[in-house]
């Protein structure tokens, strides 16, 4: 499956799970991951977590782990590069003031994702398990496969962040 077919379904399953949950309670969706992720070895990045407890997976199953704290309005990533075929678990820490999330996904993803209307449903439920939600203060972890070399990126998509510039980009190579 091609990526632009691969974003188109994402894109589709993503308007339809939006549609379908905007009746939705917004504390419903802080400071959690998706826990319905699947590891479609199509897909750029696979993200998720496999105990089935709600901790992210432990150290000896995944080759880096990545430390992103989220701020106003940025992210600092304490590695630049991932290794193509690596499965990276991103330990994510809020030292901002308000909520922030993490969305996973190339440029053109993130942009599509930005440009699109999501009324105030905003929060981790993205139907792809590529984003967590977090309260000031707050952690949590995904835990990442990647599976072909590019550049990602990692984007805040709470109305207003990803405007004022709430992304950061990585390299997998």
């Amino acid at each position: 499956m091609g990526i632009k077919s691969l974003l188109t379904i994402v894109v589709i399953a993503t308007a339809a799970l939006l549609a379908s949950s905007c009746a939705v309670d917004d504390e419903e969706f802080v400071a959690g991951v998706d826990d319905s992720a699947s590891h479609d070895d199509a897909d750029h990045a696979d993200a998720g977590h496999d105990d089935g407890d709600g901790s992210a997976a432990h150290d000896d199953e995944v080759d880096l782990v990545v430390v992103v704290t989220m701020s106003e309005w940025g992210f600092e990533l304490d590695t630049e590069t991932v290794a193509v075929g690596s499965t990276v678990r991103f330990d994510f820490v809020n030292a901002g003031s308000i909520d922030h999330e993490a969305m996973f996904g190339t440029r053109n993803q993130q942009e599509e994702f930005a440009a699109g209307d999501h009324g105030t449903d905003h929060g981790t439920d993205r139907g792809d398990g590529h984003a967590i939600r977090l309260e000031p203060g707050a952690t949590g972890s995904l835990v990442v496969d990647f599976d072909e070399p590019g550049e990602m990126m990692i984007g805040c998509h709470i109305p207003g962040h990803f405007d004022a510039g709430m992304l950061a980009s990585f390299t997998v190579v």
